[in-house]
């Protein structure tokens, strides 16, 4: 529908759009809108997007639905933003009970996040209970 409009628009008409298929049309639709979003608008913009995705999607569909916008945010957003979805969906596994799919996703994260610079994710992975000789091992493994 909306092939030939320029990326810097793409955002508001994509949840105008997404919005108006929740109300008068059907959340499955808004829900294919939404994700059609996530790769058309600029990449700046990609992160609220898929905020919004995620949020809608456990609205409508419940948070164990969610997995799949997450693993697909980690693989796209630029490192910065990937970082914060992990931890995101790192708390979200945690509350839901599933503690190693929580640390299946820590330890992910950490192939990017140097001990160096990003102190604040070993912090919360240590606080977290992730196993000091794990930790060091993915320390290392960023180090090098």
């Amino acid at each position: 529908m909306f092939r030939k409009l320029p990326d810097k628009f793409a955002k508001p008409l994509y949840l105008l759009y997404a919005k108006l298929e929740e109300e008068h049309g059907m959340a499955r639709h808004a829900m294919a809108v939404l994700k059609r979003a996530t790769s058309a608008v600029l990449p700046e913009e990609m992160f609220d997007v898929f905020n919004i995705y995620i949020k809608r999607a456990a609205e409508i569909y419940g948070v164990p639905k969610t997995r799949q916008i997450y693993e697909k945010a980690i693989e796209v957003l630029p490192e910065d933003k990937t970082r914060e979805m992990c931890l995101r969906f790192a708390e979200m596994e945690t509350k839901l009970g599933e503690i190693d799919r929580a640390r299946a996703i820590y330890a992910h994260c950490s192939q990017i996040c140097d001990p160096r610079v990003t102190i604040d994710f070993w912090h919360i992975w240590k606080e977290f209970g992730s196993p000091p000789r794990e930790r060091r091992y993915h320390e290392r493994d960023v180090e090098d």
